[in-house]
């Protein structure tokens, strides 16, 4: 997946984590979307230190 891709990727998530907080989403919702996003950032991550 290229950069852009993965920061839109991250930038929906992001968005998606803060309405499910603002919606009172359960826990274990919350962690879900956390550890996609997490994930998300530790590939951008690893791909901008390659560069």
């Amino acid at each position: 997946m290229e950069n852009s891709e993965l920061n839109a990727e991250i930038e929906v998530l992001r968005r998606r984590l803060y309405e499910a907080y603002e919606k009172g989403s359960s826990y274990e919702q919350l962690v879900h979307i956390s550890q996609k996003l997490d994930f998300l950032l530790n590939q951008l991550n690893k791909d901008e230190a390659k560069v």
